[in-house]
């Protein structure tokens, strides 16, 4: 688990860290819990909302590491 981890959160080579990985894998987490706590409080789920947010943050990821080839 951990070399795939690993695989994940580097470059091309598996040594050099990518800070924008990391900042992507943390906003993916914190936008779940954003949307869980907002469920928590409000009983209310807007798929539609959710949807086109975490799309939009997983366009800029993929056009971020396009961009940086």
């Amino acid at each position: 688990m951990t070399e795939v981890l690993r695989q994940l959160m580097t470059e091309n080579d598996n040594t050099t860290h990518d800070l924008y990985r990391y900042l992507a894998l943390a906003s993916v987490v914190i936008a779940i819990l954003l949307s869980a706590y907002s469920v928590y409080r409000t009983g209310v789920f807007d798929a539609s909302s959710y949807g086109m947010g975490i799309g939009a943050l997983f366009a800029g990821l993929g056009v971020q590491l396009g961009l940086k080839k």
